[in-house]
């Protein structure tokens, strides 16, 4: 169908349900070529394999070449929204008012000369997506999978929200969120969020970007993975914000490229829970895991940020008048002229990077001047590959070695980034080490077991995994915790188990040292006093 103003349906009064229906290759010159639902009255129902598709909305005034909406209540499920073409705003759907929520929709390979290529939402509106992959949309400005312009969105429940594009100030490759005031709100839960593309524009955000607003406005992301994303030209490869008060909580940000602040460029107040940044790359300047600045306080608690890169401060960089309070995190491991922090501003007193007088982990300070670092530890965390230790996003383990083990002070979480409560005090960081359940198997292997040795004044002991190296009753390097035993005169070991102690007439051999090498998971006992064994069996 081709008409100048609607397409394929058009409503304006009732109620609508479109069922198991394919609607495809409309032409409207205004908007809603596929289906336009134009009364506040309306509600509406699009469901069961339905397949709105090929729909081209060609006026430069409004799009939604898909779907155009501006009613109460519009409830799409178990839908293919797919190769729709606007001109204006909204690709795939335009919502102008009302309440809308998408749940198992597909929204894919839309495109806009505008904003929006998968979704755009106005203002006062409200909009929910579930269970939902919007992928492969391009939009020419902001919001290559959805552009939220002050409105209430969320994203939830294995949503996936992957290889879109955009170009633009406001780019937001993945998702752009404009928000001026309270209520305005972005909130991504359970999900994902990888490969977007801002490409052209200088513009931010590769994966969510919520642009220039204000700060009673919020973008809040919990439990979600962020990933692969790229900015060509600009700041932020993974997520930023230079509008809303940004929370992050229990996500991973990893392997996303940006010219500058790669995993995360923090332009607003911004608070980060436990949560892991790694392995992002900056190609141009720093940092590559997080930038931080406007005039504006940041704080981290149990956060990791490892592994990250760029030409000048791999972890993060803290410019222009900001206040960054750190609490019970680790910042090492990454790569940089400056490889962990760097402060940037011409007046360097007004770059404060405090550490609140609690312990953390910053392996390298060079180009950063901690304050109320009392208790900053300045080692190398032995934090494990980024791996999955269970829960919904990948982490860095720590073994029970790791000074960061059982390190936090005032103000840790109760929890870790998998939700894995703490046991006793809080570690360091975003992961918690709640112990090994694997098997620990101990052996002698020098000498050998069943082993002819002609001089032995030492033993080589080894251990599955690492054990503790505290001097503590169950520590490696403790020796009560061996027992070294000479076979007696009835020519027979009496002797079973430490725990036992020394048998009828087996003969103890006195344990003198035990040192502990965690890289090796190697005990060295010394024995005998230094003096080789006498001729004879051991156990």
């Amino acid at each position: 169908n081709v008409t100048d103003d609607d397409g394929g349906i058009y409503v304006e009064t009732g109620t609508l349900l479109i069922d198991n229906t394919t609607i495809s290759g409309n032409i409207s010159g205004l908007e809603g070529a596929g289906v336009l639902i134009y009364d506040v009255t309306v509600s509406a129902t699009i469901q069961n394999n339905t397949v709105i598709s090929n729909n081209v909305a060609s006026s430069n005034f409004s799009g939604g070449a898909g779907i155009w909406f501006d009613g109460i209540k519009l409830t799409v499920t178990d839908t293919t929204i797919t190769d729709n073409s606007s001109v204006s705003d909204g690709g795939a759907v335009y919502i102008e008012g009302g309440s809308v929520s998408f749940s198992n929709v597909t929204i894919n390979d839309n495109d806009t000369q505008e904003s929006g290529g998968g979704i755009y939402q106005r203002s006062n509106t409200t909009v929910e997506i579930s269970n939902t992959d919007i992928t492969g949309n391009t939009a020419a400005d902001g919001g290559g999978g959805i552009r939220n312009n002050q409105g209430k969105l969320t994203v939830k429940d294995l949503s996936v929200i992957d290889g879109n594009t955009a170009n633009g100030e406001a780019c937001g490759g993945g998702i752009s969120f404009l928000g001026d005031e309270v209520g305005h709100t972005t909130t991504i839960t359970d999900s994902t969020i990888s490969n977007n593309k801002c490409t052209d524009g200088g513009g931010y955000g590769a994966g969510v970007f919520a642009d220039d607003g204000d700060p009673d406005a919020t973008l809040t992301v919990t439990n979600t993975l962020i990933t692969g994303n790229i900015n060509e030209n600009s700041f932020g490869g993974g997520i930023a914000t230079y509008g809303a008060t940004m929370t992050i909580e229990k996500s991973l940000i990893t392997d996303n490229t940006a010219e500058y602040d790669a995993g995360v460029g923090a332009y607003q107040p911004t608070t980060i829970r436990n949560t892991t940044i790694s392995g992002n790359t900056a190609t141009v300047g720093s940092a590559g895991g997080i930038g931080f600045e406007d005039n504006v306080t940041h704080e981290l608690y149990n956060v990791t940020i490892t592994n990250n890169s760029s030409p000048v401060v791999g972890g993060m960089v803290v410019r222009t008048n900001v206040a960054l309070n750190i609490y019970n995190s680790i910042i090492a491991g990454n790569q940089g002229t400056s490889p962990d922090c760097l402060e940037v501003d011409s007046n360097p007193t007004s770059v404060v990077v405090d550490f609140r007088s609690v312990p953390s982990i910053l392996e390298n300070s060079t180009g950063c001047n901690p304050q109320n670092d009392s208790a900053l530890l300045q080692v190398d965390p032995q934090l494990e590959n980024l791996a999955d230790n269970g829960g919904f996003t990948n982490t860095h383990a720590i073994p029970i070695t790791s000074p960061a083990y059982n390190a936090s002070g005032a103000s840790a979480t109760t929890d870790d980034q998998r939700g894995v409560s703490a046991v006793g005090i809080r570690d360091l960081g975003a992961f918690e080490y709640t112990g090994d359940d694997s098997t620990l198997t101990v052996t002698v292997t020098n000498p050998a077991n069943n082993s002819t040795k002609q001089y032995v004044n030492e033993l080589t002991v080894t251990f599955s995994k690492n054990v503790l190296n505290d001097g503590s009753p169950d520590a490696a390097n403790n020796t009560a915790n061996y027992l070294l035993v000479e076979r007696g005169t009835n020519s027979s070991f009496d002797t079973l188990s430490c725990a036992g102690g020394v048998a009828t007439d087996d003969v103890n051999i006195t344990i003198d040292s035990a040192n502990y090498n965690s890289g090796t998971k190697t005990a060295t006992l010394g024995v005998n006093g230094g003096t080789a064994l006498p001729d004879g069996k051991y156990r």
